[in-house]
C-alpha cells in the first residue's frame, strides 16, 4: 500500500494582477502541518476511487489510464482558502503514480491535474514545505487573470523560505466549508482584475519590504504589520470586501486579540500567528470570542512537504 500525506497552505496574498510589466498573478503563502490531506492506494484490477471528493478525483486521474484503487482517507473541507483541492489532487496522482511505479515531482504531477494555473504556492508546498514566494505567469501565456482551476499555465517558479519553527499558525474558519466554488471564483477575477498598477506597486513593496524579510530575521512582529497592510491593498482587499457580515467579525475578533489577522486566499479562513508559548491561550480566548460554527486549529508549520512511501 502507497500513503501519502500532504500538508495545507495559507495564501498571503497575489501580488499582481495588473499584468502592465509582462507577467501576471504571483504570490506568497506558507504551509501548515494541520489539516493534512491523506490518500491511499492499493493494486487493484480497476481505477476506483473511494471517500470524499472522489468524483473529482476520478475525473482528473481517469484519463491517465493507470490501474489503483485509491482511497481519500482525509480531505480539508473545500474552498475555505486551506488549498485543499491543489494538495488532494496532487496526493492522488503521487499515491497512484507510485502505485504504478513512477516517480513524478510536485511540479510534473501539477501539470497532469491542472493545477498552478495561478498560484504557485500549492504546488511548492507539497514538495517542499516552508514559506515560498512564486513569480507569477507570462501574460501573453496566460492572456488575464484567472483562478487555477480556469487556466491552463503550468506552476510559475518560485523561491522557499523556511517558515520560523517557533510560530504557530491559528486558523478560523467555517466547519460547513466556504461559498466560493471556481466558477464564482472566475466571476470575480472577470469583474475585478485588471488592478491598476499603483495597487500592484504597493503590494509588492510590502511583500518585498516587510513580509520577506520578518520571515528571514523571524520578526513576527514585522510580519503582522505586513500581514495587516496585505489586507486593504491590491486583490486582498477585493477578496475582504466579499466577505460575509461572520467572516468579518472573526477578523475583527482574531485582530483584537492577536493585533493582526490575515485571510488565506478568497476565505473564508481567517489567519493569525503567534510564538509557540501563547498558543494555547490565545486560541482559547480566540475559540471563546467567535461566532457558533466556526472551528478554531492551531498548527506548526511544515517545512518538509508531503510524505509518502
Amino acid at each position: 500500500m502507497i500513503r501519502v500525506s500532504s500538508p495545507s497552505r495559507i495564501h498571503i496574498s497575489l501580488i499582481d494582477m495588473c499584468g502592465d510589466l509582462g507577467r501576471v498573478d504571483g504570490g506568497v503563502g506558507f504551509a501548515v502541518k494541520l489539516p493534512r490531506t491523506v490518500v491511499t492506494a492499493e493494486p487493484c484490477e480497476t481505477f476506483r476511487v473511494e471517500g470524499p471528493r472522489a468524483d473529482e478525483v476520478e475525473l482528473k486521474l481517469s484519463p491517465l489510464g493507470l490501474k489503483g484503487c485509491l482511497r481519500i482517507v482525509s480531505t480539508p473541507p473545500p474552498h475555505v482558502g486551506l488549498g485543499s483541492t491543489t494538495q488532494l489532487l496532487l496526493s492522488s496522482a503521487k499515491a497512484l503514480t507510485l502505485l504504478n511505479g513512477v516517480n513524478m515531482n510536485a511540479f510534473e504531477l501539477a501539470e497532469m491535474v491542472g493545477r498552478g494555473g495561478t498560484s504557485g504556492i500549492g504546488v511548492r508546498v507539497f514538495e517542499d514545505g516552508g514559506f515560498v514566494i512564486d513569480f507569477g505567469h507570462a501574460l501573453e501565456l496566460k492572456g488575464r487573470p484567472l483562478p487555477s482551476g480556469a487556466s491552463l499555465t503550468t506552476p510559475p517558479p518560485s523561491i522557499r523560505l523556511r517558515f520560523p519553527e517557533s510560530w504557530r499558525v491559528i486558523m478560523v474558519f467555517p466547519e460547513e466549508g466556504g461559498p466560493y466554488d471556481e466558477k464564482k471564483e472566475v466571476n470575480v477575477f472577470l469583474e475585478k482584475t485588471p488592478l491598476e498598477p499603483t495597487e500592484c506597486d504597493r503590494v509588492s513593496r510590502i511583500v518585498l519590504m516587510m513580509l520577506i524579510p520578518s520571515i528571514i530575521t523571524e520578526d513576527l512582529d514585522l510580519f503582522g504589520k505586513a500581514v495587516d497592510a496585505l489586507q486593504s491593498v491590491g486583490f486582498k482587499k477585493i477578496e475582504n470586501d466579499i466577505q460575509g457580515l461572520e467572516v468579518k467579525e472573526v477578523m475583527r475578533v482574531v485582530k483584537s486579540v492577536v493585533g493582526f489577522a490575515g485571510l488565506s486566499s478568497m476565505g473564508p479562513l481567517v489567519y493569525t500567528v503567534v510564538e509557540s508559548d501563547k498558543v494555547r491561550m490565545v486560541k482559547s480566548k480566540i475559540e471563546r470570542m467567535v461566532p457558533e460554527g466556526f472551528k478554531v486549529i492551531a498548527s506548526p508549520p511544515d517545512n518538509e512537504g508531503a510524505k509518502y512511501g
